[in-house]
């Protein structure tokens, strides 16, 4: 029964290459549908179809991803003080201070 449920569902395609190019972040590529990464505690990434993102530092009080390619989202939903989240996207840094929907 659980698996007829679940059949109908269509599946996002996303890969990450957890060793990234010499020595960066890992890479998640999302081909088709979309992708939600849970980055700290109370912060969503939301990556759109035919999107490429980079973890550039993943630690949880020194977080930042770079959009490489297409979309991406963010959710912050908790953010705490010590917390020092960056997105960059298109040549620019966004350093997420405060509650709120972030589009990239």
């Amino acid at each position: 029964m659980w698996k007829e449920r679940f059949q109908s569902i269509p599946t996002a395609r996303f890969k990450i290459d957890w060793f990234g190019d010499a020595g960066t972040g890992p890479v998640g590529h999302n081909e088709s549908g979309k992708a939600e990464v849970l980055l700290t505690p109370g912060v969503f990434l939301r990556i759109g179809s035919n999107s490429s993102v980079k973890m550039v530092s993943p630690n949880l009080t020194n977080t930042e991803v770079a959009v490489e390619e297409g979309e991406a989202t963010v959710e912050v939903t908790e953010i705490h003080k010590q917390n020092d989240i960056r997105i960059d996207a298109d040549g620019v840094t966004t350093r997420l201070v405060k509650n709120g929907f972030y589009d990239f």
